[in-house]
């Protein structure tokens, strides 16, 4: 953005917004707006011109505009009730979705996201029942062997576990024993 020589502070501003259905940050702050700017450890401002902005929908909207409420409702799934934009914004997304063409790119969008949505909730409920039946598993091969390191070896290599994962899972079964 800045030619060889020119000066850092010739910097164009830029704006990067968060919009955020809770407070992102690890702070006891529930403000609907965060301004944040590049500042040293010495307390120096950078003046780069950037600015971050951090909305949180579930924050205190004492002081927000109604327009920013509207967007906020529409963020956390309510009707948009405060100023226009929001319900323009809810206007146009219901037109897209039910114009020819958008309607199939929203349905194609949304189709993908929950398709995707599904098959990570199946993954991780086939993990869940792996952990749990190898789990289940061991008590049975340490009847059998009675050997720690052979029921790991047998671990390893029917379950094509790391020898970490193995006595992790053994560990796990061991102290539900």
């Amino acid at each position: 953005m800045l030619t060889a020589g020119e000066n850092y502070q010739s910097l164009k501003e830029t704006y990067v917004i968060f919009l955020c259905p809770f407070n992102p940050l690890i702070t006891e702050q529930q403000r609907a707006v965060g301004h944040y700017q590049m500042i040293s450890e010495e307390g120096d401002y950078l003046n780069d011109g950037t600015h971050t902005l951090i909305l949180n929908a579930s924050g205190d909207w004492e002081g927000v505009s109604d327009e920013l409420k509207g967007i906020f409702q529409l963020v956390l799934r309510q009707p948009a009730s405060f100023g226009q934009l929001g319900a323009q914004i809810m206007d146009k997304i219901d037109e897209i979705k039910h114009s020819k063409t958008g309607g199939r790119k929203y349905m194609e969008l949304t189709g993908a996201f929950w398709q995707d949505a599904r098959n990570e909730g199946r993954n991780e409920g086939r993990k869940e029942g792996t952990d749990e039946t190898i789990i289940k598993l061991i008590p049975d091969l340490v009847a059998l062997t009675n050997d720690r390191q052979a029921v790991i070896k047998i671990l390893m290599n029917k379950m094509n576990l790391s020898q970490e994962q193995a006595e992790s899972y053994y560990k796990q079964a061991m102290e539900q024993e």
